[in-house]
């Protein structure tokens, strides 16, 4: 969760509505069947470009980010970018955001 605030201290200038919420990820099966893994979010939603266009811009970026649709927001979850990566997100963001 720290860490995640400090991401949203980074785009906040962005032409974004930004928040941190939360995600599961489903295990699957093995020795964990129906376990649930908890996760903190970035749950992002561009002002001047549709949902659908600023998730194309991110996935197309370099680096590309895999994010997800879900409750009309654009999730990032964090349980899947390594720490030493959030410089790299925080720019790809800013360049997926640009409208112009």
């Amino acid at each position: 969760r720290v860490r995640a605030e400090v991401l949203l201290a980074q785009i906040r200038a962005l032409p974004l509505l930004s928040s941190i919420g939360e995600g599961k990820a489903h295990v699957g099966g093995g020795s964990l069947p129906r376990a649930v893994i908890p996760s903190v979010t970035l749950d992002l939603l561009p002002d001047k470009i549709s949902l659908e266009e600023f998730a194309a811009r991110v996935r197309r970026g370099s680096p590309p980010i895999v994010g997800y649709i879900a409750g009309g927001k654009f999730k990032l979850d964090l349980r899947t970018i390594f720490p030493r990566q959030d410089a790299q997100v925080v720019s790809a963001l800013r360049s997926a955001a640009k409208w112009s």
